[in-house]
Parts: C-alpha cells; structure tokens; sequence
C-alpha cells in the first residue's frame, strides 16, 4: 500500500484519493484546531442541542475521515438542498449570525465572494465571551460548513456554502445530496488533475 503525507491546508483543496490504486493518506497538522477550542465554549446543553440542529458536524472537526456520518439522513419526501439560481443575500447571513448587515466583511477571492475564517473564528470568540449561544451555534455550524463540508476555497466560507446552510437553517433542506455532489466533483476534479 502506498503512502501519501499530505499538509490540511492541501487536503482542504484537494482531498479525494484515487480510488483505483490502493493509497492511505495520512494528515498532517489540524488547521481546524482553533475552530475547535472555540466549539468547546459550549455548555454541555448547548453542545448536546448543535448535535440535535445540525447533526454531529462537530466530529468533523476532530476526525477529517470522509467516512465520518453526519447522521442528517434522506427521508422520502425531504426537502432538499437545491442551488435557486441566486445565493442567499448577504443581509440574511449578517441576520443569522447577529451581525448588521454592514458589520459583515465579505471578501473576494477571484471570483468568489466569501467570509475568511479569521473573520467567523473573532465572531465565535465575542458570541461566546457575550454569551450568546444561538447566534454562537449558527456562526460554528455555519463556520464547518465552509471550511470541511464545502471546502471550495481555503480559509473562507463562500457563497455557495452559506447558501447550503441557509436553506437548512430557515427550511430544513437536507444538505446530504449537496455534500454528496460537492464530494464526487471534488474527487472527479482531483482525478482529473493526475
């Protein structure tokens, strides 16, 4: 079996293995270790209420296995996530995580626009020194989204994500598909480039 060392920060970018050729990868270094601490501000009720909303995506900050099951499984007739055409506004994002719309600070990076994960890490640190563990919880969730489920850029959480996450915070839209769809163009893309 081969052996392939690879850095977090480039298996954010490109994080599939080809699956024709027997190859463990092994991670080196946990870029998510910050996001991590802050998560562990949380009471254990407040912890135990994130797993019930968003399902256990905290796992994922301490085990980056794609194996890891986020347990938000498809029922038969669920909505769904489904890309509208348009993200979400950025005046809802600033809303969900107890933001004024001009408090947010978008970035572009290319082409995409996105909210850098210093930007979310510094929200996290005032929601939880404030005490405000609803907006805390939506910031966190929303924070792994970005930067594990949806990883399409380093260290930011882009549109496409927040979008995801929105449509599950204000409607349910099981976001599994997307994940799903997000993780075979990924693997296809990695593929690809070999």
């Amino acid at each position: 079996m081969e052996e392939v060392q690879i850095n977090t920060s480039q298996a954010t970018e490109c994080n599939a293995t080809e699956t024709r050729r027997n190859i463990r990868i092994v991670v080196v270094g946990n870029e998510f270790e910050k996001i991590d601490e802050l998560s562990r501000l949380m009471s254990k009720e407040d912890r135990d209420a994130f797993n019930r909303r968003y399902g256990r995506i905290l796992d994922l900050l301490a085990i980056r296995e794609y194996g890891l099951m986020v347990r938000l499984p498809v029922k038969e007739k669920e909505v769904v996530y489904q890309y509208k055409g348009r993200y979400v506004d950025e005046k809802k994002i600033a809303k969900l995580i107890g933001l004024l719309p001009n408090q947010l600070k978008f970035e572009k990076r290319g082409s995409i626009l996105g909210l850098r994960r210093t930007f979310l890490e510094d929200r996290l640190k005032v929601l939880a020194e404030q005490g405000h563990w609803k907006h805390f919880k939506i910031t966190l969730a929303l924070t792994i989204y970005g930067l594990i489920l949806f990883p399409f850029t380093s260290d930011m959480v882009d549109q496409a994500a927040m979008d995801v996450f929105f449509q599950f915070e204000e409607n349910g839209a099981n976001p599994v598909p997307a994940i799903l769809a997000d993780t075979f163009l990924s693997m296809m893309a990695c593929h690809q480039k070999k």
